[in-house]
Protein backbone atom coordinates (compact mmCIF):
# COMPACT_ATOMS: atom_id res chain seq x y z
CA UNK A 1 0.00 0.00 0.00
CA UNK A 2 2.75 2.55 0.73
CA UNK A 3 4.26 1.94 -2.72
CA UNK A 4 0.86 2.24 -4.42
CA UNK A 5 0.12 5.54 -2.65
CA UNK A 6 3.58 6.80 -3.55
CA UNK A 7 3.05 5.97 -7.22
CA UNK A 8 -0.37 7.61 -7.29
CA UNK A 9 1.09 10.68 -5.61
CA UNK A 10 3.93 10.90 -8.17
CA UNK A 11 1.51 10.36 -11.07
CA UNK A 12 -0.81 13.12 -9.84
CA UNK A 13 2.08 15.58 -9.56
CA UNK A 14 0.36 17.39 -6.70
CA UNK A 15 -3.05 17.70 -8.39
CA UNK A 16 -6.26 17.15 -6.48
CA UNK A 17 -8.20 13.91 -6.68
CA UNK A 18 -11.93 14.15 -7.41
CA UNK A 19 -14.44 11.43 -6.65
CA UNK A 20 -18.19 11.08 -6.50
CA UNK A 21 -18.29 10.77 -2.74
CA UNK A 22 -15.82 10.78 0.11
CA UNK A 23 -13.28 8.25 -1.17
CA UNK A 24 -10.43 9.72 0.85
CA UNK A 25 -12.29 8.56 3.95
CA UNK A 26 -13.94 5.43 2.60
CA UNK A 27 -10.94 4.03 0.76
CA UNK A 28 -7.64 5.74 1.48
CA UNK A 29 -7.93 6.61 5.18
CA UNK A 30 -9.61 3.35 6.21
CA UNK A 31 -7.19 1.26 4.14
CA UNK A 32 -4.23 3.05 5.71
CA UNK A 33 -5.71 2.55 9.16
CA UNK A 34 -6.29 -1.17 8.58
CA UNK A 35 -2.75 -1.53 7.18
CA UNK A 36 -1.34 0.36 10.16
CA UNK A 37 0.40 2.99 8.03
CA UNK A 38 0.09 6.77 7.90
CA UNK A 39 -1.84 8.23 4.98
CA UNK A 40 0.91 9.70 2.80
CA UNK A 41 -1.45 11.84 0.69
CA UNK A 42 -3.05 14.60 2.76
CA UNK A 43 -6.84 14.70 2.93
CA UNK A 44 -7.00 18.25 1.55
CA UNK A 45 -5.86 16.90 -1.85
CA UNK A 46 -9.10 14.93 -2.17
CA UNK A 47 -12.30 16.58 -3.25
CA UNK A 48 -15.89 15.51 -3.56
CA UNK A 49 -17.06 16.16 -7.13
CA UNK A 50 -20.54 16.83 -5.74
CA UNK A 51 -19.34 20.37 -4.97
CA UNK A 52 -18.27 20.79 -8.60
CA UNK A 53 -21.57 19.49 -9.94
CA UNK A 54 -23.46 21.93 -7.72
CA UNK A 55 -21.20 24.76 -8.93
CA UNK A 56 -22.03 23.69 -12.51
CA UNK A 57 -25.76 23.88 -11.81
CA UNK A 58 -26.79 20.32 -10.92
CA UNK A 59 -30.01 20.57 -8.92
CA UNK A 60 -29.55 19.61 -5.26
CA UNK A 61 -32.39 17.09 -5.55
CA UNK A 62 -30.45 15.25 -8.28
CA UNK A 63 -27.22 14.83 -6.28
CA UNK A 64 -28.04 11.37 -4.95
CA UNK A 65 -29.64 10.06 -8.13
CA UNK A 66 -26.82 9.01 -10.46
CA UNK A 67 -24.14 6.65 -9.14
CA UNK A 68 -20.61 7.47 -10.28
CA UNK A 69 -20.73 5.15 -13.30
CA UNK A 70 -23.93 6.89 -14.53
CA UNK A 71 -22.78 10.48 -14.03
CA UNK A 72 -21.63 10.95 -17.64
CA UNK A 73 -24.94 9.54 -18.89
CA UNK A 74 -26.81 11.95 -16.59
CA UNK A 75 -25.26 14.77 -18.63
CA UNK A 76 -25.89 13.04 -21.97
CA UNK A 77 -22.22 12.34 -22.64
CA UNK A 78 -21.77 9.53 -25.16
CA UNK A 79 -19.28 6.88 -24.06
CA UNK A 80 -18.61 3.18 -24.11
CA UNK A 81 -20.67 1.14 -21.62
CA UNK A 82 -19.42 1.49 -18.06
CA UNK A 83 -19.79 -0.97 -15.19
CA UNK A 84 -20.84 0.11 -11.73
CA UNK A 85 -18.50 -0.44 -8.80
CA UNK A 86 -15.55 -0.71 -11.15
CA UNK A 87 -12.90 1.81 -10.09
CA UNK A 88 -11.74 2.66 -13.60
CA UNK A 89 -15.24 2.94 -15.07
CA UNK A 90 -16.48 4.98 -12.11
CA UNK A 91 -13.51 7.36 -12.49
CA UNK A 92 -14.01 7.61 -16.25
CA UNK A 93 -17.66 8.55 -15.83
CA UNK A 94 -16.81 11.30 -13.33
CA UNK A 95 -14.02 12.53 -15.63
CA UNK A 96 -16.30 12.51 -18.69
CA UNK A 97 -18.92 14.51 -16.81
CA UNK A 98 -16.36 17.06 -15.57
CA UNK A 99 -14.83 17.40 -19.04
CA UNK A 100 -18.27 17.95 -20.54
CA UNK A 101 -19.15 20.59 -17.96
CA UNK A 102 -15.82 22.31 -18.57
CA UNK A 103 -16.19 22.27 -22.37
CA UNK A 104 -19.72 23.66 -22.16
CA UNK A 105 -18.46 26.29 -19.69
CA UNK A 106 -20.93 25.26 -17.02
CA UNK A 107 -18.01 24.41 -14.76
CA UNK A 108 -15.61 27.31 -14.51
CA UNK A 109 -11.95 26.74 -13.61
CA UNK A 110 -12.24 28.86 -10.45
CA UNK A 111 -14.78 26.32 -9.07
CA UNK A 112 -11.89 23.86 -8.68
CA UNK A 113 -10.12 26.30 -6.38
CA UNK A 114 -13.20 27.02 -4.28
CA UNK A 115 -14.28 23.40 -3.82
Amino acid sequence: MPEALSRVDRFSDGARFWSWGKDELNIVAISCYVAGIPASIPAYRFGNAVTLMIAAGMPIEDIGKPPSNKLASYYGVEHLPLQGHDALDDALSVAYALQHLSRTEKLRPDALDRA
